[in-house]
């Protein structure tokens, strides 16, 4: 089976650690669970990109990127090639 490439922006990196940070504030073990959730989702983009929409901004950057949107307490963007 291919893999696939797996890319997070700089921008979603620190998304992704201020919701863990927001999270963890109130319940410890939902950030943790938040983001072992997230890490295993992040993983299957790997093989299965396509489960994924293609972001509004594809054409523009000319590459088909493709956004993870996880909605367990806020939502959050993993950008993946």
């Amino acid at each position: 089976m291919r893999k696939y490439r797996v890319e997070i922006t700089k921008v979603a990196e620190r998304d992704i650690e201020s919701i863990v940070e927001y999270i963890h504030r109130d319940n410890p073990m939902t950030a943790i669970r938040w983001i072992k959730e997230l890490e295993r989702q992040i993983g299957s983009l790997e093989k299965f990109p396509s489960r994924c929409p293609i972001i509004p901004e594809a054409e523009e950057l000319e590459r088909e990127y493709r956004h993870l949107n996880m909605a367990i307490i806020e939502p959050s963007f993993v950008f993946s090639v």
